[in-house]
This record gives structure tokens, sequence and C-alpha cells, in this order.
């Protein structure tokens, strides 16, 4: 699935080139046929030919431009990425910088990178392999009590 997600990222970074600078690149036999990334991202897909972007339409457009559809392609982000399968093999996580973060000059490409967080998460989401895709974020006992005070 992540080597999907890679070549769907190559491939939109190849069609953001313009011809001149695309004449440069082999195009590897592999990638015929792969939609790029904002290709299956309906979101970013649908509205391609609209000039006035809404906020989230921009946003999207934005992370898929800095993140994996970039030059850099998240890189270091895919290189340390470890996927962690759950009990039952069922699911798995994603653990992102597990040295705690990279070195500065790797920074851009790596998971320390918004941009490759949120084109991960977006390319995950439109895999035809992927059911869903949450996050798992701690939770604080506190704010659902008073959560349930205030339902009553």
């Amino acid at each position: 699935m992540m080597a999907d997600i890679q070549d769907m990222g190559e491939v939109g970074w190849l069609r953001s080139l313009d011809k001149e600078e695309a004449e440069e690149f082999v195009i590897d036999e592999s990638l015929v046929g792969v939609p790029a990334l904002s290709d299956m991202f309906s979101l970013t897909s649908s509205l391609r030919s609209v000039v006035n972007d809404n906020a989230r339409i921009a946003f999207w457009r934005e992370a898929l431009k800095n993140g994996i559809e970039s030059e850099h392609a998240c890189s270091e982000m895919f290189t340390t990425l470890f996927v962690k399968p759950r009990a039952g093999y069922y699911s798995y996580d994603l653990v992102m910088n597990p040295s705690d973060g990279p070195p500065p000059q790797d920074y851009e490409s790596s998971a320390s990178n918004p941009a490759c967080v949120m084109s991960l998460i977006a390319a995950i989401s439109t895999h035809p392999y992927a059911l869903s895709v949450k996050a798992n974020f701690p939770i604080y006992h506190g704010w659902h009590v008073a959560q349930k005070l205030d339902s009553f």
C-alpha cells in the first residue's frame, strides 16, 4: 500500500511539471496508468478546473503539493515509517519519526512536515484497500466527566 501511495505521489509531481522540466525525467514503465494522488482525492480532483478555490480545497491542494506530490516526495517520512500490525492483523498503526524526529536537513521530507502527514492521510483514505482511517489521540478523562455533567 505504501508503494502505491509513493507511486501516486510521483505521478502527481511529474504531472505538475511544465513540459521543459518534464523532459529531463524518464518516466518508469511501472507508473504508466497510475493515477496521481490529487486525482484520486475527490475534493481536489473534481474541481481541477476551478480557478477560485475555497479554503478547504486550497488547504488540500497545498498539502498535496508540499507533501507527497512534491519533489522531495516525503522520502524521509517513508524511509523511517514503521508499520505495526494490531492483534488479529486486521488493522495497523503507522509509527512516524520513530527516532523522535529527523535531522534538520531532512525536515522537509519527514513526518515533522505537516504537509507530508496530511497528504499521507489523504492518500491512505483514497487507497482501495483502506476501509477507514482513524487517529488515536490521548483521552483526557476530565473532559469526558465535564461533558457528561453538562448533559444532565
